[in-house]
Formats: C-alpha cells, sequence, structure tokens
C-alpha cells in the first residue's frame, strides 16, 4: 500500500505541475492575451525549473521517484522532459544544460537505454538513440498520422 501511495503521489505531480505547466506553455494563446504570452511563458519556464529543481531532490534521495526503481511515474516525467526540448518555445534554455540536474540526466539515461523504451520509439517513428536526453521530432511517415 505504501509504494502504490508513493507511486501515485508522484504520477498526479508530473501530472499536475509537470505537464500542465507544459501544455500551458505549449498553448498559452489559449490562456492570454498575445502580448501577455511572454510573461506567461517566462513564468511556467520558471516553474518548469524549479519542479525539475525537486524532482531532482526527490531522484537523488531513492533513485527514482518511487524508490522501487523506475516505474510509470519516472517514464512519465522522461517524456515530459521530452516535449520540453522539442518544443523549446515552451521551455526556453531551461534544458540546454542538463548539468543543473545531474541525477535526473543519469535516470533519464538509463530509462532510454532500456529495451521497451527503444522498442515503444520505434513503433511511434522516433529514431533518436537518446529519446530523453538527445530528443529531436519523430519523423512519421504521412500514412501513419491520425490526429
Amino acid at each position: 500500500a505504501e509504494a502504490r501511495a508513493r507511486f501515485l503521489r508522484w504520477l498526479f505531480y508530473v501530472s499536475n505541475t509537470v505537464h500542465a505547466d507544459l501544455r500551458v506553455a505549449f498553448y498559452a494563446y489559449r490562456y492570454v492575451p498575445e502580448a501577455h504570452i511572454p510573461g506567461l511563458v517566462g513564468g511556467v519556464r520558471a516553474r518548469f525549473a524549479r519542479h525539475l529543481d525537486m524532482l531532482e531532490a526527490e531522484i537523488a534521495r531513492d533513485g527514482s521517484l518511487t524508490g522501487a526503481g523506475p516505474t510509470l511515474a519516472d517514464e512519465y516525467l522522461a517524456v515530459c522532459i521530452r516535449w520540453a526540448q522539442n518544443y523549446p518555445h515552451a521551455s526556453g534554455a531551461v534544458l540546454k544544460d542538463m548539468s543543473r540536474w545531474p541525477v535526473l540526466l543519469a535516470l533519464l539515461q538509463g530509462l532510454e537505454a532500456a529495451d521497451p523504451v527503444q522498442t515503444a520509439c520505434r513503433a511511434e517513428f522516433i529514431r533518436d538513440a537518446r529519446p530523453y536526453t538527445a530528443p529531436t521530432l519523430p519523423d512519421v511517415p504521412r500514412s501513419e498520422i491520425t490526429g
């Protein structure tokens, strides 16, 4: 029960803070008039960096968000970081240098080297050898685009 609670805490944290802030940055025009977008996105970028600072400390303490090795919560965080890197208008220079978060960087490197992640990336037309630490946009064939 304790492990499940910790997993859910971090899963919801990533969902309701990291992912939610990225969504605001990606779609800032939906939240404020155009003249206010730079201020909103700047604030979101600063918050994103603070989220990573806090997550860095948590991962340093236990090796992963749950302390039980990598889980879906860690993968979800990794995907959010990938999105932030691929869409720099949202994260700005925040992720240009991950040396500020060496423990988080090590977790991302371990995750991206895992066979299941590599298999999932191939299925999603992600050709990056390092999908979380040096991502590029997917190369999706037009026939595969569904949305």
